[in-house]
Order: C-alpha cells, then sequence, then structure tokens
C-alpha cells in the first residue's frame, strides 16, 4: 500500500513539473513581422531581413537581425514565428559571414519567417 502511494504521489510530482515545462513554453517571445532591407521589400531571401519584431520581451519592438542572432544563439528556443507550427528562430551564418535567422524547418516550402507580415 504505501509503496503504491509513493508510486502516485511520484506521477502526480512528475505531473506538475510537466505543466509547469508546458506553462514555460506559453510564454515565448514571438517574431510578429518583418522590415526588409531598403529596396528589397519583395524578397524572399532570408538574409536581407533588416529587422524583426519581437512581443512577449519586456521592451518590444524591431531589433536588427544580427540582435536576434547573438539572443538565439544564446537562448535556443526563446523566440518563436508567430505562425503556426510557431517554428523556433535559430542562428545560422552566411557564406559571407553574415549572421541572420530563419525558423527550423517545417513541412513548408517557405521559411516561415519570410511569410511574416512586412512593414
Amino acid at each position: 500500500m504505501i509503496a503504491l502511494l509513493f508510486c502516485f504521489v511520484t506521477l502526480y510530482i512528475f505531473y506538475i513539473l510537466d505543466r509547469k515545462v508546458k506553462i514555460k513554453w506559453v510564454f515565448k517571445m514571438r517574431a510578429t513581422k518583418i522590415k526588409m532591407m531598403s529596396g528589397c521589400s519583395n524578397s524572399n531571401d532570408l538574409l536581407e531581413i533588416d529587422e524583426i519584431y519581437l512581443e512577449g520581451c519586456t521592451n518590444p519592438g524591431f531589433f536588427k537581425k544580427a540582435i536576434v542572432h547573438d539572443h538565439v544563439k544564446a537562448y535556443p528556443g526563446s523566440i518563436q514565428v508567430n505562425m503556426s507550427p510557431y517554428p523556433n528562430v535559430i542562428d545560422a551564418i552566411s557564406i559571407n559571414h553574415e549572421k541572420y535567422v530563419k525558423s527550423s524547418p517545417d513541412s513548408t516550402t517557405k521559411d516561415n519567417l519570410l511569410s511574416l507580415p512586412r512593414v
């Protein structure tokens, strides 16, 4: 009887911990829109994204892609694209050593960041 009670309490604790982990994921920052470089408003090249608008942080607003790159490199999984299936924003480096970001791969053919509204 005591062993069964211990097992139940252990499962309940794991359930509580699992719920806390899920709640933690709800409070991620979201990339909600993008600004392209001057003259590139219709481009579908990730390298031509100039700034990304982030919400869910203490100072929402546009951030240069290099700043976002450094953040997601230091804190992987902390920013998601605000579009289903809500992929993570991940860091990348171009062949010319330029810092940029992209979304983690999913079933779409176009990167989800490029599908965000443009300003």
